[in-house]
């Protein structure tokens, strides 16, 4: 069995209906987030500049003259950064894994209106042109490593309390995904963030 088809029996057996409702209360979250800061222009404005102010302390340029060091960068802190949230799936909370995808799903709804604030582009065109083409991957991975996180979570506190269980297959499955699934997924989306998403965002920026 190659482990191609091998991860595609765990997603079907082990992800799929996690996967399935957290990719649902994504788009829930982000429609609510813009509905809720889309008259909040202060809020929208200051945790804009947060998120640009990070940007460029881990080395980003805003203006697309160096795509290659932008792609490694976006790699890498993507990378680091749901890892993490498959590793924090070792703590019994299961609620922490759906915070994460909250504060991650609430940040797209807060770009989607700063965007719109500033370019007077509907948010359906800047979702199209400056989200989708990276972020079709880029939340397919996160989201998995939220179900990831999850499953971990959950068989730490099935082990606590039954003194049992299967947390070492489960642990060695989720690494697996991550290198086999979630990293190629990463990579792709660095690659469509750092040189096509701007190329579609200066087409509609005109």
């Amino acid at each position: 069995m190659s482990w191609i088809t091998e991860e595609y029996r765990h997603f079907r057996q082990d992800y799929l209906k996690l996967f399935i409702f957290y990719y649902l209360t994504s788009i829930v979250v982000i429609i609510f987030a813009y509905f809720f800061y889309k008259t909040n222009h202060y809020a929208v404005d200051v945790l804009h500049n947060q998120y640009i102010a990070n940007g460029k302390e881990q080395g980003l340029h805003t203006n697309d003259e160096a795509p290659w060091s932008d792609f490694l960068i976006i790699f890498f802190n993507n990378c680091w950064n749901v890892f993490l949230i498959v590793v924090l799936g070792l703590i019994p909370v299961l609620v922490i894994p759906f915070l994460i995808l909250i504060i991650n799903m609430t940040n797209t709804g807060i770009l989607l209106v700063y965007g719109q604030n500033h370019t007077g582009i509907s948010p359906v065109r800047l979702f199209v042109h400056g989200i989708l083409p990276h972020g079709i991957f880029e939340m397919t991975a996160v989201i998995l490593s939220i179900v990831l996180g999850t499953r971990l979570s959950w068989r730490v506190l099935l082990k606590l309390i039954k003194k049992g269980g299967e947390l070492k297959r489960v642990v060695k499955q989720s690494l697996l995904t991550y290198l086999r699934v979630i990293m190629p997924l990463l990579f792709i989306a660095a690659l469509i963030e750092s040189f096509i998403t701007p190329y579609f965002l200066n087409r509609i920026n005109g």
